[in-house]
């Protein structure tokens, strides 16, 4: 019977061929996956370099960018590899790190995993290499931010550069909530005019009932823990400002502490009284009614701090990180005492220093401290360098703007961004809560010789004070009631040391320029502590390039403008002006639906072509375009109006001259 089909000796000839020409393929391609390419000089093994054929590393990239680091602070770094064809791929596992510190004692270093350290007061450069190709990342290590405060400070990423970020909480309800405000405190370097006319990047509110009082930020993982005085929560802010990161200036976490009962320290009563972060393992400590915790910020969980003997609850604590033993220190105002809390060996040692001390601060270079009084006039100076041992003197009676109570009761310590220890500038800013007086102290950089006694010809502490300005709203500048109302940092935009103090109503924020030559300049050549020197109310013009206080706003609200105000100038009658733009951004967390309108005695002289929609998302913005016409010769002027539901109406004043 014949096969209608093909021959079979024909088939198995063909599958033979097949098979033959898959192998070899099969072969080919091993061979060229094996030698990573063509057998060419052009195209090397696959490595970190090259990691495809033709495509190679240009650029290693590390991150965070942020360029301030705290002494002490431990920060995990990131290699980013940048390649030719424009890709870019996480090689920090695969690069060699290493440190380049500046001359004298300043530096920082990294382990070979990536995690840097600030390791003294200076400059120091941290390397990421592969090959011939090397990554670069300056740092500047600064002592700021180991006191509690009621603002903390965060350098943060914006548009293409990076920025200081405080973070106040305000005791004013925003759209039904209370709220934790971001601004913008290098807002002033980015502005035309000052006062800038808006600081505010977010609006963050809290769960409902929590009134935020204090909040404390760590750097290294960008979170804020707020705290609330009569509250056992503690809630946490993504505060990293990262347009990628959808939680980025959000509540992210809500976490209830053990403390069940409040106590009453100074005429104030909290559960949570007080928060500073550790830099060394970036955990929260807290000080409560009921002892001393430490909190994971990311976790949540509270440990107990075991000291013993149970130390006082205070308002106000201080860290340094960086002695031997880390210690905190703590004011007991009602005993007229501080208290050293040993963090290694959980040891208390109590000391009697003035009648009622409210706050303190730490130079954490020196191991000096100052203790201010809040009814006497008396500042204490105290020698750290033994804890178990304080050496302290009283400074008295301490210049101030008016001889009576409350004193200079507020105090915060700034050491500015230097290449070496010996270079450093130590300011101490002191104030008064409920009035307007401000000093600043020139401090030693180094331990003197003889101790702190001011009877020792070798301490020199130049002192000068004076009442603050009037806000750019015509009001007196008054602090609030707490000490805590005040801080110090470096800035990340031009690394000079600056001064926070925040009014009462907290629309404003006065930003003090330490690095001011004629500030300085007066303090230097005027008299020492404890009497001081008045300074001239003139060196602390507020709204004038160069001068050393700058205000920056802070209302309650959830939308900002880009200008205060607006004046076209002289325009020819029937003609149109060259178009103003008013920038309108939502910085709550909410849509926002804003009425705009322009109105006042010459608006139909006012164009405005509105391009928001009916609903502005969050975080986002619009434009507000506005052309001046005049219709009549002189004077002409109305008025830009802005409201939102449950907020006050923002204005921005319209002039223009007809001609």
């Amino acid at each position: 019977m014949q096969n209608s089909g093909q021959n079979p000796l024909l088939e198995g000839a063909q599958f033979f061929s097949r098979l033959v020409v898959f192998v070899l393929l099969f072969v080919a391609i091993s061979s060229m996956l094996g030698c990573g390419g063509p057998s060419s000089p052009n195209y090397p093994a696959s490595s970190t370099q090259n990691p495809v054929p033709g495509i190679t590393l240009e650029q290693i990239k590390i991150t965070p960018a942020n360029s301030i680091i705290l002494l002490a602070e431990s920060r995990q770094l990131f290699a980013t590899g940048i390649y030719s064809d424009g890709s870019s791929i996480d090689i920090s596992s695969q690069v060699k790190w290493s440190a380049v510190n500046g001359s004298g004692t300043s530096g920082v270093t990294v382990d070979k995993s990536g995690i840097a350290t600030g390791q003294a007061v200076g400059q120091g450069v941290v390397s990421a290499t592969v090959g011939s190709i090397t990554g670069l990342l300056q740092f500047f290590i600064t002592t700021n931010g180991f006191t509690s405060q009621t603002m903390s400070i965060l350098s943060v990423p914006f548009k293409s550069a990076q920025i200081d970020m405080g973070f106040l909480p305000v005791q004013t309800k925003i759209q039904g909530a209370y709220a934790v405000q971001a601004v913008n405190l290098d807002a002033d370097q980015f502005a035309s005019v000052l006062p800038p006319p808006a600081a505010l990047k977010a609006s963050v509110p809290m769960p409902s009932g929590f009134i935020p009082n204090a909040t404390a930020a760590s750097q290294a993982n960008s979170l804020v823990a707020v705290i609330s005085y009569s509250s056992p929560q503690v809630q946490i802010i993504d505060g990293s400002n990262n347009p990628l990161d959808l939680l980025s200036n959000t509540l992210v976490s809500t976490f209830t502490s053990p403390v069940k009962h409040s106590v009453t320290i100074n005429g104030l009563t909290c559960m949570i009284c007080a928060a500073v972060v550790n830099p060394t393992n970036n955990q929260l400590i807290l000080s409560t009614a009921e002892g001393y915790f430490t909190m994971d910020m990311s976790a949540g969980t509270f440990t107990p701090l075991p000291f013993s003997p149970a130390p006082a609850p205070s308002a106000n604590i201080s860290l340094n990180p960086s002695a031997a033993q880390p210690y905190l220190l703590s004011t007991v105002p009602s005993a007229g005492e501080v208290q050293i809390l040993d963090l290694t060996t959980n040891a208390v040692t109590t000391y009697n220093v003035s009648a009622q001390p409210t706050a303190s601060a730490i130079d954490i270079i020196t191991n000096y401290a100052v203790i201010a009084d809040g009814i006497t006039d008396v500042q204490t100076l105290a020698d750290l360098t033994n804890p178990q041992s304080l050496q302290t003197t009283s400074a008295q009676p301490l210049g101030i703007c008016s001889g009576t109570a409350p004193f200079m009761d507020m105090i915060s310590m700034g050491v500015n961004a230097s290449s070496t220890v010996l270079d450093t500038v130590h300011t101490l800013l002191t104030s008064q809560t409920g009035s307007n007086c401000v000093g600043l102290q020139l401090w030693p950089n180094q331990p003197v010789q003889g101790g702190l006694s001011l009877a020792n010809p070798n301490l020199s502490i130049p002192y000068g004070y004076g009442t603050m300005p009037a806000t750019p709203d015509g009001n007196a500048f008054v602090n609030g009631n707490d000490p805590n109302a005040i801080a110090t940092f470096t800035s990340v935009v031009d690394k000079k040391d600056y001064g926070i103090l925040i009014n009462t109503d907290q629309q404003w924020i006065a930003k003090i320029n330490f690095s001011d030559a004629g500030l300085l300049g007066v303090a230097a050549g005027g008299s020492l502590l404890p009497g001081g020197y008045p300074f001239n109310s003139g060196l602390f013009l507020a709204d004038m390039a160069g001068f050393p206080i700058v205000y920056l706003p802070t209302p309650a609200i959830n939308f900002t403008l880009s200008t205060a105000n607006i004046d076209f100038g002289s325009v020819t009658v029937g003609t149109p002006s060259p178009t103003a733009i008013v920038t309108l951004s939502n910085i709550g967390t909410g849509n926002l639906t804003p009425q705009i309108a322009v109105q006042g005695a010459n608006p139909g002289d006012f164009f405005l072509d509105n391009t928001c929609a009916f609903t502005v998302p969050t975080q986002t913005g619009c434009a507000l375009n506005i052309t001046f016409t005049p219709t009549a010769k002189g004077s002409r002027s109305a008025s830009l109006t802005v409201t939102n539901s449950g907020q006050p109406t923002q204005t921005i004043p319209l002039a223009g001259t007809g001609s």
